[in-house]
């Protein structure tokens, strides 16, 4: 049910990659993801992109994955312990 909230009927996406992806962004936002796309420069000084961009390039997907995947992830744990804001 998830990947139909997350991923439109169009999306460039392999259908048989989209559990896969889905399962990454659940481990994402469990370790603190966060939501911006803001990109940053490392130590090195190499720009590095958060784990959600990379996990999904079409903002549309990835907003909708944050939405979803984040209610989730919030409504598992108890007094919301984990909840992604």
């Amino acid at each position: 049910m998830l990947q139909y909230l997350t991923f439109a009927k169009d999306s460039e996406v392999p259908v048989a990659l989209r559990p896969t992806l889905l399962k990454q962004a659940f481990t994402a936002l469990s370790f603190g993801a966060r939501k911006t796309a803001r990109a940053w420069m490392d130590q090195k000084g190499e720009w590095a992109r958060p784990a959600m961009v990379e996990i999904f390039r079409v903002k549309e997907e990835r907003d909708r994955s944050d939405e979803h995947c984040a209610r989730c992830i919030g409504s598992k744990w108890p007094n919301g312990v984990g909840q992604h804001s």
